[in-house]
């Protein structure tokens, strides 16, 4: 006959309970254990000795950094941007309704911009009564509600300037496409380019030093352009060759009478006899 000194008894069970406990702290988890929890009945105990992970899980509060702490620590991070401010950007001649925080850098507002407009940071000149730095903050350069920042292209022509062998623009005025090649423009890295209008192939091709593009016409997206602070007869030019504007090759220098006629030509608003 089993005597109740071979029975298990709560003392017993909280024993079992304290080297669980011990166990597991010696495994490096930290978990707090409720006295009043751990009093229970031997059957249980023996159970959850044999799956000590039903007590951390099912008996035991995982400690704060552990759990839902973790979430506080990663909602601290979406810290307050402080006071924002609604803005206009203006580039290629499209306005683009943007808010963005009073205290974010010119830089930081590049970047935005490129997520508009395709074009890269390095590529931006913006313009905010004068020239607006990198460095400076919208704040410091006292951008109101409504006010409109121009986008240029600056810093290419800066590099590289006017070319020698451009060919002379002629501002508010249209004219058809010469028969041969457009030349005396560069493109973005300041290589020369050349453009050559096959109709017959409904191709453009654009040309380089280095090699010569044949693009289908009916493969470009769409063709903008905007004209050269400055030397209005001439525009930067911008083909979208995929289907994104970051995809835009750019040409500078454009004479700005062939514009119009780029235009129709590449998109089709022509009629070939």
């Amino acid at each position: 006959m089993e005597s109740e000194s071979d029975a298990p008894t709560q003392s017993d069970s909280k024993t079992d309970c304290d080297k669980l406990v011990n166990s597991n702290m010696d495994n490096n988890v930290n978990a707090k254990i409720d006295s009043e929890q751990c009093d229970i009945d031997s059957k249980e105990t023996l159970n959850q000795t044999s799956d000590p992970g039903g007590i951390l899980q099912n008996d035991c509060d995982l400690p704060a950094s552990m759990g839902e702490g973790e979430g506080v620590q990663e909602s601290s991070l979406d810290e307050d941007v402080g006071e924002k401010i609604d803005f206009k950007v203006v580039y290629n001649k499209q306005k683009y309704d943007v808010t963005f925080p009073l205290d974010h850098t010119v830089a930081k507002l590049k970047i935005h911009i490129q997520t508009l407009t395709g074009v890269t940071p390095a590529m931006q000149k913006i313009m905010y009564k004068g020239l607006a730095k990198d460095e400076s903050t919208l704040r410091d350069i006292k951008v109101t509600k409504g006010a409109k920042i121009m986008v240029q292209h600056k810093k290419v022509l800066d590099k590289y300037g006017k070319p020698d062998d451009i060919i002379p623009g002629i501002k508010n005025h249209r004219e058809a496409l010469p028969g041969m090649p457009l030349s005396g423009m560069y493109n973005k890295a300041g290589g020369k380019v050349r453009l050559t209008f096959k109709l017959e192939a409904d191709q453009l091709w654009i040309g380089t030093k280095e090699r010569t593009d044949k693009i289908p016409m009916n493969s470009i997206k769409a063709v903008v352009s905007e004209p050269i602070e400055g030397n209005d007869e001439y525009h930067i030019m911008g083909i979208q060759l995929g289907p994104t504007e970051a995809s835009r090759y750019w040409i500078y220098w454009v004479p700005a009478q062939y514009v119009d006629a780029i235009k129709d030509t590449v998109l089709g608003k022509w009629q070939y006899f």
